[in-house]
């Protein structure tokens, strides 16, 4: 366990390091991503160069940490996990996306554009699927993002079929899955070459997907309604100016409802979504400049979350001190403000976050600088640029507090509260709320039920006889 690198609810415990003499480690190029799998395990990927790394983090039990290694033909450009973790979907620089298993084994390959021999061939690739749909019982849309400005759609891909085949280890099968694949082109434009970075995220819901692309600005676009291999259609946009700046890197939070945004003038936004509609903004520190973010566990997940506020984890650089942090920021509508900080590294741009998994109250922070309390241990190791995995977690038990609050069970979440003796300010404001809201709804329903009365006449004799007339 580390010592000495905890925040007021989080600390980070030292899991594993990646051994590489060739030092290729490089926080611009990393390519990760985190998902849990049906046993509610953390299941971790990281791409550098022609490596593929797995690793799967047991909940609860500390430093059981396994993994396997897969060597690519080319250098890996992307990746992401499909649901469950069934099977992870990787974009070569030759065009090629492999499906394979988190044990490393490759399922299959398919290329869907030129290869890139001196650069990459993907910016990114993606699930989208119904959150609503929590046994995944439906099918998903993959979608890759190509460098020559093209987004290949996968349409209705059947991962559960792939799992169960490549289960039973039935090599038939898969090679029909594969011939199925029904794929859709939709051209992007790629022009706007201030850019810091080009990114996307997917929003499935109940009959499309919505594709989310960073490309200085923001661009949604929408699959179609009817089954088949049409083009998604662009049906909203945001640009630069007026964000205030070009995107870095956002978030969907909230089943999608919620967009939070940083850009390159260090400046936080929150946005609905659905309308592109600003909702805050706030210019962070000028000394501290932000590296990459993450949503917090249980944050922004209710439709409550406007009024809650959304928290953060943002991996700062200061560069007065030239050593890097993470920072706990909670946002609302009116304010931004700061609930911790973990010293992370005494080198710039030397670490990245991965995760939060959707459920999960840890995430992880990657870093080729090990932290002050494994320098004994690890001091030595640092010159051949290894790379170092922590667990970010939770020291208060929060996602379960949050989860009993927002379930309404205000009692159990006090003995929470006592049982580790912590605020319980919190805790009586929201029963106050819910308290309220309650009322409001029970007049609403009583005023409802009183129209639905049948009306009758009423003829008053003197104070004492009152008789009701049909």
């Amino acid at each position: 366990m580390a010592s000495g690198t905890k925040s007021s609810s989080y600390q980070l415990e030292n899991i594993t390091l990646l051994k590489d003499d060739a030092g290729t480690f490089d926080r611009a190029e990393l390519i990760s991503d985190v998902t849990k799998d049906k046993h509610g395990h953390s299941c971790f990927v990281l791409v550098r160069g022609r490596k593929v790394h797995f690793s799967v983090h047991v909940t609860g039990a500390e430093s059981d940490f396994s993994g396997n290694m897969l060597q690519l033909d080319c250098e890996g450009d992307a990746v992401c996990w499909a649901r469950h973790a069934r099977f992870c979907v990787v974009g070569d620089s030759s065009g090629t996306l492999n499906f394979v298993l988190s044990n490393g084994q490759k399922l299959f390959s398919h290329q869907i554009t030129q290869g890139q021999p001196e650069g990459r061939a993907f910016y990114a690739v993606a699930f989208g699927w119904d959150e609503a749909d929590s046994k995944g019982r439906s099918s998903e849309d993959l979608f890759a993002l190509s460098t020559d400005g093209k987004l290949f759609r996968f349409v209705d891909l059947d991962t559960r079929a792939i799992g169960k085949a490549a289960d039973a280890q039935d090599q038939a099968e898969l090679q029909s899955i594969k011939e199925r694949i029904c794929v859709s082109i939709t051209n992007i434009d790629f022009s706007n070459t201030a850019a810091p970075r080009i990114t996307m995220q997917v929003h499935k819901g109940f009959s499309q997907s919505s594709v989310f692309i960073a490309n200085g600005g923001i661009t949604v676009w929408q699959t179609p309604k009817v089954q088949g291999s049409k083009p998604l259609v662009c049906v909203d946009d945001l640009s630069p100016e007026l964000i205030g700046g070009n995107v870095c890197s956002f978030k969907l939070v909230s089943k999608g409802r919620w967009l939070i945004l940083i850009d390159d003038t260090n400046s936080i936004s929150w946005w609905d979504s659905s309308c592109l509609l600003k909702l805050g903004s706030w210019t962070w520190q000028t000394s501290l400049k932000i590296q990459s973010f993450a949503i917090l566990p249980n944050s922004g997940q209710s439709d409550s979350s406007s009024t809650q506020g959304i928290s953060l984890a943002c991996l700062t650089f200061d560069t007065t001190s030239g050593t890097e942090n993470m920072q706990f920021l909670h946002l609302n509508l009116s304010e931004i403000s700061t609930k911790g900080c973990i010293p992370v590294s005494g080198t710039a741009m030397a670490s990245a976050l991965v995760g939060p998994c959707s459920g999960d109250d840890s995430f992880f922070v990657l870093t080729k600088d090990p932290l002050d309390s494994d320098m004994s241990t690890a001091r030595s190791q640092k010159d051949a640029e290894n790379l170092f995995i922590y667990r970010c977690f939770q020291t208060l038990p929060l996602f379960r507090l949050q989860s009993l609050v927002a379930a309404g069970q205000f009692d159990e979440a006090l003995e929470l509260c006592q049982a580790n003796d912590m605020d319980e300010t919190d805790i009586y404001e929201a029963e106050l709320h819910y308290t309220v809201q309650q009322i409001g709804v029970e007049i609403h329903q009583h005023r409802n039920s009183v129209t639905d009365v049948p009306y009758k006449f009423c003829e008053v004799h003197n104070t004492n006889d009152i008789f009701l007339k049909d």
